[in-house]
């Protein structure tokens, strides 16, 4: 079949960038499939949100920081889950500039749900590369992803947390096997 635009000979070098983009798309429409919606408007980045809130909830400004956004960028976030339901927010008596972020029982709700699909997920992809293959691959993604620090140059390895945002960059929440492999999804295209 011929392309009108010309793109379908297009031949996607199969350079880690593109390697990593697929499996984060894979990965998003395997977290989402035969979900059925049962949180209308939330997208895989919302989920990761709503995971990063502690149940005792937190600062803006601490979740801004641990998902490497901006205070506004991650506000913004945080106020389209608290329209639908899932967060709210308040501030704080002590001090009126902080705005303290928790989830609320459907935020609860969908983060189990978000959880569940991300196990289901890790269990399809265990079976279809075995086991140690799958750890390995983990193992992999969490050293790549770690942030060099001063004895990087050495050949040390980070044993920090890896950084990133709710748009999609890698942020280390211990799970499983580790660094949780829903903190690899990137942000979905907007439409």
């Amino acid at each position: 079949m011929t392309s009108v635009n010309g793109l379908s000979g297009l031949n996607t070098p199969p350079h880690v960038a593109n390697l990593l983009g697929r499996v984060m798309a894979r990965m998003r429409e395997q977290i989402l499939e035969g979900a059925g919606q049962p949180f209308p408007g939330l997208r895989v980045s919302h989920y990761r949100l709503l995971d990063l809130i502690p149940p005792d909830g937190a600062r803006i400004t601490d979740l801004a920081a641990h998902a490497g956004m901006t205070k506004q960028g991650l506000g913004q976030h945080v106020d389209y889950l608290q329209v639908r339901g899932y967060a709210e927010s308040a501030r704080l008596e002590t001090d009126r500039r902080v705005r303290l972020v928790r989830r609320t029982g459907k935020g609860d709700e969908a983060t189990a749900f978000a959880r569940a699909a991300i196990d289901r997920v890790e269990q399809e992809w265990a079976e279809r590369l075995g086991d140690d293959r799958y750890a390995d691959f983990r193992q992999v993604l969490i050293e790549i992803g770690a942030a060099p620090e001063s004895g990087a140059a050495s050949g040390e390895r980070s044993a920090g947390p890896v950084g990133g945002d709710a748009d999609g960059d890698v942020v280390a929440d211990e799970g499983r096997h580790g660094a949780r492999v829903e903190d690899l999804v990137e942000a979905e295209p907007q439409g």
